[in-house]
């Protein structure tokens, strides 16, 4: 079982459960949390130790979502995504849409949750790896109390958040060219999916 399970007011958290939850993920922790979908693993992007963990917990190597604050936050790791992705964003974040931006002859999966508990983690810590807290075959939980043991003993952390607010992931967005769903999920991605403008 993880060291700790942590109570939490989503809507209007306490900033000591934030600065506990940020220490841990700081010191290369994965927590498993709620979030604007199902509940979640977190770990600090960039941090090899969290990448490890995480994939050791999902049983696969990434790409991980990773969950920022804001545009400003998104356009620092996806710099080469053109104009016209910025743009369109605000119509869709923050909210349970996830788009995927080129980035250094890759990609990288992005996603503004806009979670009042979310929001005062990630001014704290900066970007987060986020998947859903469950291992493969097992439905993600829709309570902190329903996570699966594989996932609790796992963790260095668990915050209740109460219920999740969806039993569904994120839509999944793809922008490196022609907008096209990659996964319906509990977000509405029409915002995004008008043909990019022609280039000048």
């Amino acid at each position: 079982m993880p060291s700790q399970m942590l109570a939490v007011d989503v809507g209007n958290p306490d900033p000591r459960i934030i600065e506990q939850v940020a220490a841990v993920l700081g010191a290369g922790g994965v927590v498993a949390a709620p979030s604007d979908t199902v509940y979640g693993l977190l770990g600090v992007n960039g941090n090899e130790r969290a990448r490890k963990r995480l994939t050791a917990i999902k049983e696969r190597e990434g790409p991980f979502i990773t969950l920022v604050q804001d545009i400003a936050q998104a356009r620092q790791l996806a710099p080469a995504a053109p104009a016209w992705v910025w743009e369109r964003l605000p119509r869709v974040w923050p909210g349970p849409v996830t788009v995927v931006l080129p980035v250094d002859g890759s990609t990288i999966s992005l996603r503004a949750p806009g979670l009042p508990f979310l929001d005062a983690l990630l001014e704290r810590t900066g970007p987060l790896w986020s998947t859903s807290a469950n291992p493969p075959g097992v439905p993600p939980s829709e309570t902190a109390a329903g996570l699966h043991a594989q996932v609790t003993s796992a963790v260095d952390l668990c915050v209740d958040g109460g219920p999740a607010r969806t039993t569904r992931p994120s839509t999944l967005v793809d922008l490196t060219g022609m907008p096209r769903v990659l996964r319906e999920g509990s977000g509405d991605a029409g915002p995004l999916l008008d043909p990019p403008p022609p280039q000048t």
